[in-house]
C-alpha cells in the first residue's frame, strides 16, 4: 500500500490560513528509521520538510510559511476592459509526499492547489464553495465588504471573483447585469455578456468604473441623474451589490479617496468627504558659528487627517479591514495612485448602541519621504 494523503487543503484558499497536509502510510510506518517527507514545489523553488510520525503514526505539514513569502498585497490594475485576469494574488503550488526508512521509501503523484493573497481570519472556517457561481446555488464576490459602495462620479469600484473550470468546479459566470436607478424614478438594465474565460481556476477582477460601463454600454448609461446603480451575475448566480453614487460636497475643494486590501486581496476604496488636517512636526539640529546660530539635520513628519461622513453600521463594520490593511494608497482624480502609510495605531468600530452618529478620522502620511533643502 502506498503513502496516502489523508487530508489537504482546498483547491484554493487564503494564503495566510491552515495549510494543513496529512500523511499516513500503514504498510511501513513501523520500519527501522521511518519519518515522512513533504516537497512542496513553486515554480522552480522547492522546499522539503520531513517530521517523524506522531503518536497516531501519521504526519501533519503545514505549509503557508513556505508559501506566503510568494504572494504580496496587490491592487487591482485599472484595466480597460470590465472584467479581467488578476494573476498577481494567485499562486500555483504543488507537493510530492514521501515516507521514507532505512531499507525504503514510498512516493505520491505530484498534487496541485493554488492560494492566494488573503487571511482566513479565524482559521480552519475557509470554505471556497461560498464563493462560487454555480447554476445550484448563488455565490459571493471574493471580498470582506458585501454592503453598499458609496461613490462620487468618476470613482472605480473593484470586485473580485473566484472563476474556473477545473478542480471538481464549473464556475457559470456568464456576465454582468447592471440597473441604474434615476432620479426620476426609472430603472434600466445594461448587460454585460462575458462568456470567454481562462480554463484553469482563477480570480478575476471586476472593474466597475461609470465611464468604462458607458463604453460598454455604447451609450451615457450611468450618468448625472443615476441615484445608485446594482450590479450582479446576469442570470443571478451571485449576490448583488449596490453602489450609490453621491454628491460631491461643494464646500470642500476636494475629497480623499483612500484605497486598500481587504482581507481576501480584493482592492477596496473609501470617501473621506469631510474637511481634512495636514499638520507638519519638523525637527532639527541647532548650533553656534561665529556667534550666529545656524540649524541642520531639518527634518519634517508631513502627516494628514482626513474624516468620513455619517454613515451605518454595516458600512462601519466593512470599514474594519482598512485599519490594519497591508497596503493603502491615495487614488487622485484622475485615478493615479500614490502610496500612504497608515498612522492609526488603533481603533473602537462603532456601532449605534455606542456612538450615535458614526463617523471615522483616518491619520496617514505619504510613503515618499518629505525632502527638505539644506541651507
Amino acid at each position: 500500500m502506498a503513502i496516502a494523503i489523508l487530508s489537504a487543503p482546498d483547491y484554493i484558499q487564503p494564503v495566510y490560513s491552515v495549510q494543513e497536509w496529512q500523511l499516513y502510510d500503514a504498510s511501513n510506518y513501523a520500519q527501522a528509521g521511518f519519518y515522512y517527507q513533504l516537497t512542496v514545489t513553486i515554480g522552480a523553488e522547492t522546499r522539503t520538510l520531513q517530521v517523524k510520525k506522531d503518536e497516531n503514526n501519521k504526519a501533519t505539514f503545514d505549509v503557508q510559511a513556505i508559501l506566503q513569502p510568494f504572494l504580496v498585497a496587490t491592487f487591482a490594475a485599472e484595466d480597460s476592459s470590465m472584467v479581467h485576469s488578476f494573476p498577481d494574488i494567485v499562486l500555483d503550488y504543488s507537493v510530492v509526499a514521501k515516507s521514507v526508512w532505512d531499507a525504503g521509501d514510498s512516493t505520491s503523484s505530484s498534487v496541485a492547489k493554488k492560494a492566494f493573497y488573503g487571511v482566513d481570519q479565524f482559521n480552519r472556517t475557509w470554505d471556497a464553495s461560498l464563493y462560487e457561481f454555480r447554476t445550484d446555488s448563488s455565490g459571493l464576490f471574493l471580498t470582506s465588504n458585501h454592503t453598499e459602495r458609496d461613490i462620487h462620479y468618476g470613482d472605480v469600484v473593484h470586485l473580485n471573483m473566484l472563476y474556473g473550470k477545473s478542480n471538481g468546479i464549473d464556475s457559470s459566470f456568464n456576465g454582468l447585469a447592471i440597473t441604474r436607478y434615476q432620479a426620476s424614478g426609472d430603472t434600466s438594465t445594461f448587460i454585460y455578456d462575458w462568456t470567454v474565460g481562462p480554463a484553469d481556476v482563477s480570480i478575476l477582477s471586476i472593474n466597475l468604473d461609470p465611464a468604462i460601463i458607458n463604453d460598454e454600454a455604447s451609450t451615457n448609461f450611468i450618468d448625472g441623474s443615476t441615484l445608485y446603480f446594482t450590479v450582479a451575475e446576469k442570470t443571478g448566480l451571485s449576490e448583488t451589490i449596490r453602489i450609490n453614487i453621491l454628491l460631491l460636497k461643494e464646500k470642500y475643494d476636494r475629497y480623499y479617496r483612500i484605497q486598500y486590501i481587504d482581507s481576501l486581496g480584493n482592492t477596496e476604496a473609501y470617501n473621506f468627504d469631510l474637511v481634512p488636517e495636514n499638520d507638519i512636526a519638523i525637527s532639527k539640529t541647532e548650533y553656534i558659528a561665529n556667534r550666529q546660530y545656524k540649524a541642520f539635520g531639518t527634518k519634517v513628519e508631513n502627516t494628514y487627517l482626513v474624516r468620513t461622513d455619517w454613515m451605518c453600521e454595516d458600512k462601519s463594520a466593512a470599514l474594519k479591514d482598512l485599519w490594519y490593511s497591508p497596503k493603502a494608497s491615495l487614488v487622485e482624480t484622475d485615478l493615479t495612485q500614490n502610496d500612504i502609510i497608515l498612522l492609526e495605531t488603533g481603533k473602537k468600530i462603532a456601532n449605534r448602541h455606542n456612538v450615535p452618529q458614526i463617523s471615522y478620522d483616518l491619520k496617514w502620511k505619504y510613503a515618499d519621504e518629505f525632502i527638505v533643502q539644506f541651507q
